[in-house]
């Protein structure tokens, strides 16, 4: 395949194309705003095919002693090349000895961590919504009864 061998971080230039891996991948609650605003508040690295689209990303959090990796997304026409192993390493270097590390693997991730030495130790839910319903007195009062 035409991957360029060099592991790089990702900025807020790269935000559309993680955008595109979010949709391919199949995760809509990810938009353009939160894409950038999880960049600048983490560092996400990924690799490029030669023509310089991002092909695959992974992001990683600090937060002291503890630190949490996520939205791990390789182009599907490059999946089994060994990119999401190499950007999982990568980021476990990034990190001490004495660094937690948490992730919310899918289905279809779940070995990949598994390999790299991770073990389940809880489970999360995720509730989403396809929109926002905002508050107001209207709203409590049709809902409730009540006047407030």
């Amino acid at each position: 395949m035409d991957v360029v061998d060099e592991l790089i971080e990702l900025h807020e230039e790269h935000v559309s194309g993680l955008l595109r891996l979010c949709r391919q991948a199949g995760w809509p609650d990810y938009g353009e705003q939160e894409l950038a605003l999880l960049v600048q508040q983490g560092r996400f690295f990924g690799y490029q095919n030669v023509s310089g689209d991002i092909i695959s990303c992974i992001g990683l959090f600090l937060f002291g002693r503890l630190a949490s990796i996520g939205l791990v997304i390789v182009d599907k026409e490059y999946q089994r090349l060994g990119l999401g192993r190499r950007m999982v390493n990568a980021c476990i270097t990034q990190t001490d000895e004495n660094t937690a590390i948490r992730l919310c693997p899918t289905k279809e991730g779940l070995p990949l961590y598994e390999k790299a030495g991770f073990h389940t130790a809880g489970s999360v839910r995720k509730y989403s919504c396809h929109s926002f319903q905002p508050y107001t007195k209207k709203l409590d009062s049709q809902m409730s009864g009540f006047f407030l």
